[in-house]
C-alpha cells in the first residue's frame, strides 16, 4: 500500500449567472424556498457553513474550522459578483484563504466548443477576475466541467496559467506518480491527476457522515497523492452538514492545497499524454455540451436532447453577428477587438465605468459611444448565454436554457439598431425540439419565458417605488442612475442605465400604476416596505385591537367557526406585528410578553419569515457580548419557548450563526449558563 504524505480535497465552486441582464438582478425564485433564489440558498446550505464548519463532541460544539483554509478552491465570477454585492462578509472570509484558490474561467463555458478568440477571453477575464477579487495572479485554472483539448490549454500557458486538474480518463498514460507535465506547441503545463474513485465515492456515497471510513478509503487510493475533486456544492448542499465532515477530515489527515504542492514538487518529469475532447462529467467526451449523446439527469429516460445541437447553433449565430458589428464599428477607430474586449473587463469588474472606458479609448461621439456601450455589453451577454447548465439537462424548457435565452434575447435587443436578427435567430431556435406540450421547442422558451426588461419597464417600477417613500427623487438603483419629479397626478422619470448608456424621460400617471406587474424581486421589497410602514405608523393600533378582540372573545368556550376566523384574522396581523418587532430590535421583554399572550390564546406564531428574523435579532444581540449577558439570556429563554416540541426544522429559530459569533469571544463570557444554551463547550 501506498503511504501518503499529503493528501489533497479540490472543491469546485460554481453557481451559474441567474440575473435579468436587463435590470441586474435576480429574480424570486419559489424552488429555493424559503429563501429567495437558489444563490442565497446555496449561500447558507454550502458557502458559510465551509466557512464556520462545527466539529462537535456529545452534541457540543467543540471546534469552529474554516475550511477555506485546509482545501484547494476555485471559484469565479458568476459567484464572487454576486457575493460582493449582497454578502460581502464571505468575500471577505474567502479572500483570507486566497492564497489556496485557483482561478475560474469566467463565466464557465466549455472552453473546447469556444472558437480560440473567445477561449482567450474567457480565460484572461477569468485571470482578472481572480486577481481582482484575490489580489494575486493565480497559479491555476479551473477547467469548467474539466472539458479540455490542445488549443484550451495553450491558451491557459500563453496567459501564464502554471497547472491545471484533470480526470484520470482524460489522460492515456495514468501512473501512481500522479502528478507531472503536458507537451504543448508553446511550452509545457503542470497537472495534476485526481483519484476518480475515491471522488466518485465521496461525492456519491455517505462518507462524509463517516469520516473515519473516508480517511480509510483515501488512503487506499494509488496515486503518490490522493487528491479529490468534486463539486465544492457537496460540502452541505449536496450532502447535508458535508462541511462538517470535511472539517473532521482536516483533523484526521494532512491536508495540502495544490498551489503548495505545484511550488514544494520539484519533479514535474512525468509527461501525460492528454485524451482530447474530455469531461469529467460526460463519458463521450464533451457530447453533452452540443448532442443528444445520452447523458441527462436519468429523470426523464425517455427524453431525448437532440435540442442542444440547435441551441448552440442559434447561440453561435448570436455571437458571430455581434463580433462582426463591433469589429465593424472598432475598425473605425483603429482600435483592436480583442484588446478592447480584453480590457472591458474592468467595466464588468467595476473598477471603470462605461463612460470612463471609452473616453480613455478615444470615442467621444455620443452615437458611437453608445453603439460601443451596447455592443460591448451584447458580447458579455453572449459569454453568458454559453454558460454549460444550458445544455446539461434534460429538456429546452429547464430554467437553465432559459437563462441562456434571456442572455441571448437581452444582446439581441442591444444589437438591433445595428443589426436586427430576431427572426433568423428563432427560425434556428425551432429546430431545438423538447419533450413537453408547454414548450415543445426553444423558440417557445424564448418567446413566452426570456424576458427584456425596458426602460420604460424599469422607470415605471421607479415611479412606483418613489411614490411610496421606497427610493429618494434621485439616485442609483441597481444599474441605473434616475431623477424623478412629480406634478399633480404625474410623476416623471428621467432614467440612464450605466452600462448600456441608454436613456430616455417618461411620463407616468400615478393612477395607471400597479404593484402587481413589477419584477418579482422588487414587488417584495416595496410590498414588505409597504407592510412594514403600515405596522410602524398603526403599531399600538395592532396591538390594542388584538388584545382587544382577544378581551371579546376569550370568555366564550364553545368553538365557532366565528372564533376560529377571528383567531385567523389576528394570527395574520399578528405575524406581521412580531416580525416587525423583531426588525425594530423591540426589547426582549415586550416580544416574550406579546408572544405569550397570543400563544396562549391559541394563535399560532410559527413561520418561516419568524424564524430567519428571529434569528437575526438573536445574532445582532449575540455581536453586543459579554456587555448584554443577562438580555441575552432572556433571548435564548424565548428561542427555547418559540422552538419547544417543533419538529420542522424550518420553523425553528436558527441558532448556528449566533455560534459561530460567541464561540469567537467565548472566554470572555462570564455567565457559562449562554454556553451550555449555545451547545458550546468551554
Amino acid at each position: 500500500m501506498q503511504v501518503h504524505k499529503y493528501f489533497v480535497v479540490h472543491g469546485h465552486f460554481y453557481q451559474p449567472i441567474r440575473i435579468s441582464p436587463s435590470l441586474g438582478e435576480i429574480d424570486l425564485e419559489p424552488s429555493a424556498y424559503p429563501y429567495e433564489n437558489w444563490n442565497k440558498r446555496i449561500l447558507r446550505e454550502c458557502y458559510l457553513p465551509n466557512a464556520y464548519a462545527h466539529i462537535k463532541e456529545d452534541e457540543l460544539v467543540i471546534d469552529i474550522v474554516n475550511n477555506y483554509d485546509h482545501i484547494s478552491f476555485n471559484i469565479g465570477y458568476t459567484l464572487l459578483s454576486w457575493f460582493e454585492k449582497h454578502e460581502p462578509y464571505i468575500l471577505d472570509i474567502l479572500k483570507k484563504s486566497s492564497k489556496n484558490a485557483l482561478a475560474l474561467a469566467f463565466n464557465h463555458t466549455i472552453l473546447p466548443l469556444d472558437p480560440r478568440f473567445d477561449k482567450e477571453i474567457q480565460v484572461y477575464w477569468g485571470i482578472k477576475t481572480h486577481e481582482y477579487y484575490f489580489g494575486v495572479k493565480p497559479k491555476g485554472m479551473w477547467l469548467p466541467e474539466c472539458a479540455v483539448n490542445y488549443e484550451t490549454l495553450e491558451v491557459f500557458k500563453a496567459f501564464g496559467i502554471e497547472y491545471v486538474i484533470l480526470a484520470p480518463h482524460q489522460v492515456s498514460n495514468k501512473t501512481s506518480k500522479n502528478y507531472g507535465y503536458i507537451k504543448l506547441k508553446n511550452g509545457n503545463i503542470k497537472v495534476f491527476i485526481y483519484d476518480g474513485i475515491v471522488s466518485a465515492k465521496l461525492s456519491f456515497e455517505d462518507l462524509l457522515t463517516d469520516v473515519k471510513r473516508l480517511v480509510d478509503v483515501f488512503k487506499q487510493s494509488g496515486d503518490i497523492i490522493p487528491i479529490v475533486a468534486t463539486d465544492g456544492e457537496t460540502f452541505g448542499h449536496h450532502k447535508k452538514f458535508g462541511e462538517m465532515g470535511l472539517a473532521y477530515l482536516s483533523k484526521l489527515i494532512p491536508l495540502k492545497a495544490l498551489n503548495d504542492l505545484v511550488e514544494e514538487l520539484k519533479d514535474f518529469d512525468y509527461e501525460f499524454k492528454l485524451v482530447e475532447n474530455t469531461s469529467w462529467s460526460c463519458p463521450h467526451g464533451i457530447e453533452r455540451w452540443r448532442t443528444h449523446c445520452g447523458c441527462n439527469s436519468g429523470a426523464h429516460p425517455d427524453w431525448n436532447q437532440y435540442w442542444r445541437g440547435p441551441l448552440r447553433e442559434a447561440l453561435e449565430f448570436l455571437r458571430q453577428k455581434v463580433r462582426e458589428n463591433l469589429e465593424n464599428i472598432a475598425k473605425k477607430f483603429k482600435i483592436d477587438l480583442k484588446q478592447l474586449l480584453f480590457e472591458y473587463v474592468d467595466v464588468i469588474l467595476g473598477v471603470k465605468d462605461t463612460e470612463e472606458f471609452l473616453k480613455e479609448k478615444g470615442i467621444d461621439d455620443e452615437e458611437y459611444k453608445l453603439a460601443f456601450a451596447k455592443l460591448l455589453n451584447a458580447y458579455k451577454c453572449v459569454q453568458f448565454s454559453f454558460s454549460s447548465d444550458a445544455w446539461f439537462f434534460d429538456d429546452v424548457s429547464g430554467v437553465e436554457v432559459k437563462h441562456a435565452l434571456d442572455m441571448a434575447k437581452y444582446a439581441i435587443y442591444l444589437l438591433k439598431d445595428y443589426e436586427d436578427i430576431e427572426i433568423p435567430f428563432i427560425n434556428i431556435l425551432q429546430n431545438a425540439k423538447g419533450n413537453t406540450k408547454e414548450r415543445p421547442t426553444a423558440k417557445d422558451v424564448y418567446i413566452k419565458d426570456a424576458k427584456v426588461y425596458t426602460l420604460e419597464d424599469v422607470a415605471s417600477y421607479l415611479a412606483i417605488m418613489n411614490h411610496y417613500g421606497y427610493i429618494k427623487d434621485e439616485g442609483y438603483f441597481v444599474k441605473f442612475y434616475y431623477k424623478i419629479s412629480t406634478s399633480g397626478n404625474y410623476i416623471y422619470v428621467f432614467i440612464k442605465d450605466k452600462e448600456t448608456l441608454e436613456q430616455n424621460s417618461f411620463e407616468f400617471n400615478i393612477k395607471d400604476l400597479d404593484v402587481s406587474n413589477m419584477f418579482g424581486a422588487f414587488k417584495k421589497d416595496i410590498t414588505e416596505f409597504l407592510i412594514y410602514n403600515t405596522i410602524k405608523e398603526n403599531i399600538k393600533h395592532y396591538e390594542e385591537l388584538i388584545k382587544q378582540i382577544i378581551s371579546n372573545i376569550s370568555h366564550i368556550e364553545v368553538l365557532s367557526p366565528f372564533i376560529e376566523q377571528q383567531k385567523a384574522f389576528i394570527e395574520q396581523i399578528a405575524k406581521n406585528v412580531l416580525l416587525y418587532m423583531l426588525k425594530q430590535n423591540y426589547d426582549i421583554e415586550d416580544i416574550v410578553s406579546f408572544y405569550i399572550e397570543l400563544v396562549n390564546f391559541g394563535v399560532n406564531l410559527k413561520s418561516v419569515y419568524i424564524t430567519k428574523e428571529a434569528s437575526k435579532y438573536l445574532y445582532r444581540k449575540a455581536k453586543e457580548l459579554p456587555n448584554n449577558e443577562d438580555e441575552f439570556l432572556k433571548i435564548l429563554g424565548f428561542v427555547k419557548l418559540y422552538n419547544k416540541d417543533e419538529k420542522d426544522y424550518n420553523l425553528m429559530i436558527g441558532i448556528w450563526g449566533t455560534q459561530n459569533e460567541v464561540w469567537a469571544k467565548k472566554d470572555l463570557i462570564k455567565n457559562k449558563s449562554i454556553l451550555d444554551a449555545l451547545h458550546i463547550a468551554y
